[in-house]
């Protein structure tokens, strides 16, 4: 008898933390995925300063290089505008987190103003606490 109540109370602990692990990892998600769409929100309402500075890599890097990446982001702007009728909204997918590494993929949806949907892989990276594009 003493044998069945420890099984069932260490179900019922195994079953409490893996909700709990269960409901940390969505919001991780969720957050991931909403820090993608803010950046790519940032950019395609024409802010490319905030989208450069979400990257990883971008502290210490040559001003020189940030302008340049800059003004790449505003070629890709103006190529969508003429491709497809710029992006007029972008959904999200979901997002997959590798724990271990802290690595993360965001998945997002261009909404194209030529009636196209695109989905989009954005890779992500968790630098002190804080989720960066990479």
């Amino acid at each position: 008898m003493q044998r069945i109540l420890y099984i069932c109370i260490v179900s019922v602990i195994a079953m409490v933390m893996l909700q709990i692990s269960a409901c940390s990892r969505n919001d991780d998600t969720e957050h991931i995925a909403a820090v993608a769409k803010q950046a790519y929100d940032s950019l395609f309402s024409g802010n490319t300063y905030y989208f450069i500075h979400a990257h990883y890599d971008i502290e210490g890097m040559p001003r020189k290089m940030v302008e340049e990446r800059m003004e790449n982001m505003k070629q890709f702007l103006n190529e969508q505008v003429e491709e497809h009728g710029g992006v007029k909204a972008i959904r999200v997918s979901h997002a997959v987190v590798d724990d271990t590494l802290r690595t993360a993929n965001a998945f997002l949806i261009f909404c194209y103003g030529d009636s196209t949907n695109e989905e989009i892989v954005v890779p992500m990276i968790e630098c002190n606490g804080t989720w960066l594009l990479r």
